[in-house]
């Protein structure tokens, strides 16, 4: 369903910018090591988008803010910064990925959605 592919904006989101509080206070090596830790997820965590039930708590909380911190590193922090932080940002998939492909290219949106499955 819809609903539950959108279920990673709000906390996948949240946790990207709670590890870049970490990051601010703690210091990129504490980041580092956080994102490393949460990394296998990325291959074991189970989709974020595309089923019909609530993604795992590793896809939400450990391969969902990887991917963002991936996404950040491809397209720089002040472009996903623009999409993401400003008083209405996107609060479903499609609304990100539409900004996402406008900020940083439809190939850019494609392979993050791509990601995200």
């Amino acid at each position: 369903s819809t609903a539950y592919s959108d279920y990673w904006m709000s906390e996948s989101v949240a946790e990207y910018f709670g590890l870049r509080y970490v990051e601010k206070v703690l210091g990129p090596a504490e980041l580092k090591a956080m994102l490393d830790r949460k990394r296998p997820a990325v291959a074991t965590g189970g989709p974020l988008i595309g089923v019909d039930h609530k993604p795992t708590g590793a896809a939400l909380y450990q391969k969902g803010p990887v991917l963002l911190f991936d996404l950040e590193a491809r397209i720089g922090r002040p472009a996903l910064e623009r999409i993401l932080a400003h008083p209405n940002p996107p609060d479903t998939t499609d609304a990100f990925l539409r900004a996402l492909g406008a900020e940083a290219g439809a190939d850019v949106a494609k392979d993050f959605e791509a990601r995200l499955k």
